[in-house]
């Protein structure tokens, strides 16, 4: 009984995050970092932006194995920069907005291979 009481709470934890978040990615008002949401600080890089304002965008979201080696993909423009981590080399002051695509939004637009999603970096 105690254990299906506990199964019965993760489940619900489960779906309700994914009802705030979506299966794909945030809500759409959580889908963009604007240029006014920069100027409130003074950043060192777009890592810094990502990690403090929507650090949930940082997580891998969908389908995915222990062996999964998919990242979510930094991109400006057409140009694949990296995962994540290419964001720390990204000055946060030539930024005008960051966004972030979810998979079906991000395989739209460059194909397979996009399953935890896009940071779309829009420079000044």
């Amino acid at each position: 009984m105690r254990q299906s009481s506990f199964v019965a709470i993760i489940l619900a934890v489960g779906l309700g995050l994914d009802c705030a978040y979506g299966i794909g990615g945030p809500p759409k008002d959580q889908a963009v970092i604007s240029s006014a949401e920069f100027n409130q600080q003074d950043w060192h890089n777009c890592y810094e932006v990502v990690e403090t304002l929507r650090p949930f965008w940082l997580v891998k979201r969908g389908a995915h194995d222990m062996d999964d080696s998919e990242q979510i993909w930094v991109y400006e423009g057409n140009v694949r920069l990296g995962g994540v981590e290419a964001l720390r080399g990204i000055n946060a002051f030539s930024v005008s907005s960051l966004q972030f695509l979810d998979m079906s939004e991000a395989q739209h637009r460059w194909g397979p291979g996009h399953v935890h999603g896009v940071i779309l970096v829009q420079i000044r």
